[in-house]
This record gives structure tokens, C-alpha cells and sequence, in this order.
């Protein structure tokens, strides 16, 4: 069973304008949590919350939800923008690994986020290699 919290929250342009503050605010500095204590967030954390907030104080929506531990292929190929044949070849590449759940593939969240990392920086190195031989034709070609 599959549970979804849910919990609208719109913020008043003076909210905004607090969140906005508080983002700029955030560059490696304590918090202060809702006890009063100040505490140190980790780099991630405060990444994912400076996110949030610029969102927020923006007026976008923001949806945050946490990821199950293994994903089915159709929810992998999703994540990753691939069609599942796609990631069903790498796979059986072993690319990335799977397990079996009776006769379904399953794969670990870690190793899909992995692999979606991979696969952006696969993408970029290739825009990289493209610029580096426009400019070889540009020098070939005056």
C-alpha cells in the first residue's frame, strides 16, 4: 500500500520576500531550528532546501517526495528519460545492475540515479567533443 502525504502551502509576498533572504543567508552559516538550537546543515541538505526556498519564493509550486528503495524498469526508464527497451538493453549491457522479482527486473534507486549521472555527463562530454571539432574545422578552414 502506497500512502501520499500531501500539504499545500502558498506564500504571502512577504513570505516570499523572507524566503528570498533566507536563501541569501544560507552560504555555509548555521541554521536555527524551530527549537531555537543552531545547527549545521550538510552541504546536500542545504542545496536541496536553497531549491525549495527560491521555488517558494517565487510562487512556484514545489513537490517533494522520497524515492522507494528499488524501481520498477517502466519508473527507472522514466527517471532517466530513456524508453524502458532502451534501459532493458543496458541492463542486459550491465550498464547498470538489476535483480529479479519473480519474473520482473527491478532496479536499487542508487544505481539509477548513478547511471543518470553517467549518462548526463556522457551527454555533456559529447556537446564538449562537438565544440571542439567545430573549432578544428573553423582553424581547417579560414
Amino acid at each position: 500500500m502506497t500512502i501520499a502525504a500531501t500539504n499545500e502551502v502558498l506564500l504571502s509576498a512577504d513570505e516570499q520576500s523572507a524566503a528570498r533572504d533566507f536563501v541569501q543567508s544560507l552560504g555555509g552559516q548555521p541554521v536555527q531550528i524551530g527549537t531555537g538550537q543552531d545547527a549545521e546543515l550538510p552541504v546536500e541538505v542545504a542545496r536541496v532546501l536553497e531549491l525549495v526556498l527560491e521555488a517558494m519564493a517565487e510562487g512556484r509550486p514545489v513537490s517533494i517526495a522520497a524515492m522507494p528503495e528499488n524501481l520498477t524498469t517502466t519508473a527507472a526508464a522514466g527517471l532517466l528519460g530513456l524508453s524502458r527497451p532502451t534501459l532493458m538493453k543496458l541492463v542486459r549491457e550491465g550498464r547498470i545492475p538489476a535483480h529479479k522479482v519473480g519474473s520482473h527486473h527491478r532496479l536499487r534507486s542508487a544505481d539509477v540515479l548513478e547511471l543518470k549521472d553517467e549518462l548526463r555527463r556522457e551527454r555533456q562530454q559529447a556537446v564538449f567533443d562537438v565544440m571542439d571539432l567545430e573549432d578544428e574545422l573553423a582553424n581547417d578552414n579560414p
